[in-house]
């Protein structure tokens, strides 16, 4: 007589969480185009003012696109600006959209204006390439570059003329936003894992002129800083780099309000946030994008990529966002808006429906489903029988 057979617990199915609104809006962005450049996607870039061209840096190209009037959820290429002398590295825009800096391999950035697409001036200076650049908040004139040899160096477009050199980081510099407090705030990070806070109505003891000058805020990462993007106001800084995101309150000297680490298995190239910043998205090395709630920093979404991602920008309007990938190609993700029917009016005109019915005989026929010619109270359209036969509704009384 054999062994009893030993009776095992049944394995219980694994209860799926629903997803919540929120998570479940963010599922609804599709890929919905896909372009192939040349080389290297470096940078892409949404214009804040509508109607929100999108800029993508490959190349000695700068290539700006926006939305197919005949076609939802796709782009095409305006326009392409290939005045350069090296590769591009970066780009950024004028809150008003009508000046763009790029800057150069060479060590210059250049001042686009965009309605020409001329190039205005070159902001020299630098002895490595330019890497981030940005538009001061409250001056529009007013403009900061940083370089690979980690120099920050402040500009006014309308002379060209170099108001400032900090050596701001022993590293390359790779990013750089406006600050807090006017046109004299800066926010930069880089390669040496910091992230600080400048203020130049705050000279050194060496002088404002100096080098040597200090910054107001400086912390540590931990990693070196890739990407970095400013909530709205300028008081919390958001960093990514390696495999962590950290929230940084400037307001506060720095202090962490969030710190996010190992979220993806290999370095967070890119980190943006949608119009209302209530969500940041973050696109890696891993090939992954995932998107996190900002208050609760809890995880909503994650999209996966068709390879290593090498940046990323999200549309002012909501309506979708860019990942561009290191071997050149780029993709946007956009959601469908829903038509909003609006209900029948009183004595408007019902469209008919065309509905398939099949006859006595056996053959298809199409017909219009039959609707009323007024619009009723209580009832507007039409109710149908089996076999796509119409069956007309109770005489309604009008309403007058």
């Amino acid at each position: 007589m054999g062994d009893p057979l030993e009776v095992k617990p049944l394995v219980q199915p694994r209860k799926v969480e629903e997803l919540g609104p929120e998570a479940k809006s963010y599922k609804g962005y599709k890929v919905s185009f896909k372009n192939q450049e040349a080389r290297r996607v470096v940078s892409v870039a949404f214009s804040p003012a509508t109607p929100h061209k999108l800029a993508v840096v490959s190349g000695t190209k700068v290539g700006l696109w926006q939305s197919a009037p005949s076609k939802d959820g796709t782009l095409e290429e305006t326009n392409s600006i290939s005045k350069f002398k090296d590769l591009t590295q970066c780009v950024a825009w004028r809150d008003d959209g009508r000046l763009m800096l790029a800057g150069e391999a060479s060590g210059s950035c250049a001042v686009i204006e965009m309605e020409t697409r001329s190039i205005l001036r070159r902001l020299r200076g630098h002895g490595d390439a330019v890497t981030c650049a940005a538009f001061a908040e409250s001056d529009k004139s007013r403009v900061a570059t940083g370089s690979k040899d980690g120099k920050l160096r402040l500009w006014d477009v309308a002379t060209s003329e170099l108001l400032q050199t900090v050596d701001a980081h022993s590293d390359a510099l790779k990013v750089l936003s406006a600050g807090p407090v006017g046109a004299d705030s800066w926010i930069t990070a880089g390669y040496d894992k910091c992230v600080k806070l400048w203020d130049s109505r705050s000279p050194s003891k060496e002088g404002l002129d100096d080098e040597k000058a200090k910054a107001a805020i400086s912390v540590s990462h931990d990693h070196a800083v890739e990407a970095g993007v400013s909530f709205p106001g300028r008081a919390l800084f958001a960093s990514a780099g390696g495999t962590a995101v950290k929230v940084w309150d400037l307001a506060m000297s720095g202090r962490v309000l969030h710190d996010l680490p190992d979220i993806h298995s290999k370095v967070i190239m890119g980190i943006c946030l949608d119009s209302q910043a209530s969500a940041l998205v973050t696109a890696s090395f891993d090939g992954l994008s995932k998107v996190y709630n900002t208050v609760t920093m809890s995880h909503l979404w994650t999209y996966r990529l068709p390879g290593p991602a090498s940046s990323i920008a999200w549309c002012p309007d909501d309506t979708g966002f860019v990942v561009g990938l290191e071997d050149g190609s780029w993709l946007l993700r956009s959601r469908k808006v829903p038509i909003q029917k609006k209900p029948l009016e009183t004595g408007q005109l019902a469209k008919p429906k065309r509905i398939h019915r099949v006859d006595g005989k056996g053959q298809q026929k199409d017909d219009d489903e039959w609707a009323p010619h007024l619009a009723f109270e209580g009832i507007s359209g039409s109710i149908s029988g089996g076999f796509g036969r119409s069956i007309p509704p109770p005489p309604p009384k009008l309403v007058h």
